[in-house]
């Protein structure tokens, strides 16, 4: 599109308000430009540190148990295997806690994960009673089979 300036009839009252309009817009538009050229620096560092924990852009720390904790089969274990008779699920919830299992679950959640956990681990037994770690049997039994065959 060509124009021609003879052709355009504009008081110089609204041509100063058109250049001090577009120099706004300008101004504006250069500090957008700033503000996007900021924000794509940013982007660009935490880019670049994301190879360093894993590349998935999350926290190193999150899902993942504290360095030399025990992970919750370990504690159910340690609890079963401390407890003589078999513990209800509430029971044994409750008692992971108190060995000192830390979790930030809600305690519905962290409930469940412990039956889940519990049902699956070898050398647990659910009962109706509870859960429980089977009697181990002793050597004196052993003996005496051999002594008397």
């Amino acid at each position: 599109m060509k124009i021609n300036i003879q052709d355009v009839s504009i008081n110089p009252g609204e041509l100063e308000k058109i250049i001090s309009s577009l120099e706004t817009a300008i101004a504006r538009n250069t500090r957008v430009k700033e503000l996007c050229e900021e924000i794509l620096e940013v982007q660009k560092f935490s880019a670049s540190d994301l190879g360093k924990n894993g590349g998935d852009g999350k926290s190193g720390w999150r899902n993942k148990r504290p360095q030399g904790e025990k992970t919750l089969a370990e504690t159910i274990a340690a609890v079963l295997s401390s407890d003589r008779g078999p513990l209800r699920p509430i029971e044994l919830k409750n008692k992971v806690l108190a060995a000192g299992y830390k979790t930030s679950a809600k305690p519905q959640s962290f409930y469940t994960a412990v039956f889940n956990t519990a049902k699956q681990l070898p050398g647990i037994v659910k009962t109706r009673a509870g859960f429980s770690m089977p009697a181990k049997k002793s050597r004196a039994g052993k003996n005496k089979r051999r002594v008397a065959g």
